[in-house]
């Protein structure tokens, strides 16, 4: 396990606040300003709350969510900023059960699922998932799906198989 990082006391300065009556709803650039100021300000509240929930002891989950929401919320430039900040925690306690991707429109995510630290291992890791309107079910209809990626794992063809597969991989419950 690394050092704990202290978030509170990596906490960039706060933005200003954005001036509301210098953007012209006509001027595309000045209202892209603006938007980007608010997006800003959003991220260091997220940020800024999941330094807080750390400080508070608070449950991983907590800030996880609260450090992924400054990720999400960031504009693009300062995105990088705010996703070593969450791997800089996630690396420190050893977690694992997240993943970060992209929407349907490009737009970067990040996923926080069920959360575990090294000692739990696999331990919650997949889930299994009946896939009803599936059409092809030579593969099998029930998925195990991977917390870790949000990939389907392995499919089935009935749910004692799935959860078979599962618990052969170290996924049961201890």
């Amino acid at each position: 396990m690394t050092d704990v990082p202290d978030l509170l006391a990596t906490m960039p300065p706060e933005p200003p606040a954005p001036d509301r009556d210098s953007a012209d709803s006509w001027d595309m650039a000045s209202m892209d300003a603006l938007l980007e100021a608010q997006d800003r300000r959003a991220a260091y509240g997220s940020a800024r709350l999941a330094a807080l929930y750390q400080r508070q002891g608070r449950s991983h989950l907590d800030v996880m969510l609260a450090l992924a929401g400054a990720e999400r919320r960031a504009p693009a430039g300062e995105r990088p900023f705010h996703a070593a900040r969450l791997d800089a925690y996630a690396a420190a306690y050893g977690l694992s059960g997240w993943y970060r991707g992209t929407d349907g429109h490009g737009r970067p995510y990040v996923q926080v699922n069920r959360l575990r630290t090294t000692e739990e291992g696999n331990v919650g890791r997949w889930f299994t998932h009946h896939a009803d309107g599936y059409l092809n079910r030579e593969n099998g209809a029930y998925w195990v799906v991977d917390r870790d990626t949000g990939r389907t794992a392995y499919q089935a063809h009935t749910p004692e198989q799935a959860a078979a597969w599962i618990t052969e991989n170290g996924g049961g419950e201890r």
